[in-house]
């Protein structure tokens, strides 16, 4: 049975609005923005802030190396705001999952998740012109400026993903489901879900 929906996204893809239109059909609750304010709080910095962390993300190999290292020199090596996040935004999660079923956009949700065995991993993506339209027309990007703003959000969205659980987050092997919104369309992405929460 499934009790938990985690999604991870492209920009522009319309996964949050797939998130909260799942909400409205099955009462289910979502996350999303939620976590990003929770662990602002906890961390005592704006959104803002968080997200110039998330944008900051080390390689967790690297960063690895580097801790091995300096401890071998003797030398103390202070934790990057990065890894509080992820642990920060961990908690987090599964504080909201011992709430009750839900569904968790973005944030890793899966890796905080993966010891439960009623998980479904979703990756919503698009084409690059029904991304770009999305942005444009959701977001009230300014064309001008929309392909920049999505590859920023992108790129931060791969390195945090990347920086957490070590693999790229549009390997389709990291999920259980992969829908295409610009096929499928919005409201049959949310149809799929619903049923698979009811099933």
């Amino acid at each position: 049975m499934i009790n938990y929906i985690t999604i991870e996204r492209e920009y522009g893809s319309g996964a949050t609005e797939i998130g909260r239109r799942l909400h409205e059909a099955t009462g289910i609750k979502c996350y999303g923005g939620e976590v990003l304010e929770l662990a602002a709080k906890k961390m005592g910095v704006s959104v803002e802030e968080i997200l110039d962390i998330e944008e900051k993300s080390v390689d967790s190999l690297s960063f690895a190396f580097n801790m091995v290292e300096k401890a071998a020199k003797g030398e103390g090596a202070d934790v990057p705001n990065s890894m509080k996040l992820h642990t920060i935004e961990d908690q987090i999660i599964r504080d909201l999952a011992d709430e009750g079923p839900a569904v968790f956009i973005g944030h890793c949700a899966s890796n905080a998740l993966k010891d439960r065995d009623d998980v479904l991993s979703v990756y919503i993506h698009g084409s690059k012109t029904f991304n770009r339209f999305r942005a444009i027309e959701k977001y009230h990007i300014s064309p001008s400026e929309v392909d920049k703003i999505t590859d920023q959000i992108n790129k931060r969205r791969n390195n945090y993903y990347y920086s957490t659980t070590g693999k790229k987050i549009d390997n389709i092997n990291n999920y259980g489901l992969v829908l295409d919104s610009s096929i499928l369309g919005i409201k049959t992405c949310v149809d799929i879900l619903a049923d698979v929460i009811k099933i």
